[in-house]
């Protein structure tokens, strides 16, 4: 206690030495890659966010076996995926996200958070009638986690609105399976389950050009 440093860099070779947080032998190019990590943190501290995130980049190309420069380099992603949602730059704040879940799999706050704005962004969608495009968001989430339920009844009502029975049909059973409480869900698909067998009625009477949506 009481250390003081007087720049990031003197900071960083602290730790390093003292927690042994860098490896002593994680790759080629270490000695280049950490002095790009060490003028990011220098960038960080002079409220150079841009640079400082150019730069751990430009350290984990050159060594990704690194641990402290990916630690780093998470961290960046995730703090800007969140100032960048807190802006309302969603597709900024997405590929963020996707770029530190890409890099580390298995931290579950990238996958949430990216769930998090696949919602957000999927429901804005739906409710300007791009469906289309609503789809489209709501199966990366769906791709993310298969269980979310809100996920699930957003693509069920999204591929109704196109006339898609069976699919949306598909999605919301998928829900009802997970919680079969659902009552407005439940109501749905047996609104649904009618509509398809007067679909397959009208198709046997070659009338296929109805639109034989209840409402």
């Amino acid at each position: 206690s009481g250390i003081q440093f007087s720049n990031m860099k003197t900071l960083a070779i602290f730790l390093s030495l003292h927690f042994h947080l860098i490896p002593v032998t994680a790759c080629m190019n270490q000695t280049k890659a950490v002095d790009f990590m060490y003028s990011a943190l220098e960038k960080e501290q002079k409220h150079d966010y841009k640079n400082a995130l150019v730069l751990m980049e430009q350290a984990f190309d050159l060594c990704n076996s690194h641990r402290q420069i990916k630690n780093y380099l998470l961290n960046y992603y995730n703090y800007y995926g969140i100032t960048s949602s807190n802006r309302g730059e969603y597709d900024k704040a997405i590929s963020y996200f996707e770029k530190g879940m890409k890099i580390a799999p298995e931290k579950s706050i990238f996958k949430s958070n990216l769930l998090s704005l696949y919602i957000s962004k999927g429901t804005v969608a739906f409710s300007t009638n791009r469906y289309s495009e609503a789809i489209d968001i709501l199966i990366k989430g769906f791709n993310i986690d298969k269980y979310n339920i809100q996920i699930l009844k957003l693509l069920g009502y999204a591929y109704y609105k196109l006339h898609e029975l069976e699919k949306a049909q598909n999605y919301i059973n998928k829900a009802i399976r997970i919680n079969p409480d659902l009552t407005e869900l439940k109501e749905f698909l047996s609104k649904l389950n009618n509509e398809i067998n007067a679909q397959s009625n009208y198709r046997q009477l070659e009338v296929l050009n109805f639109d034989i949506r209840f409402s």
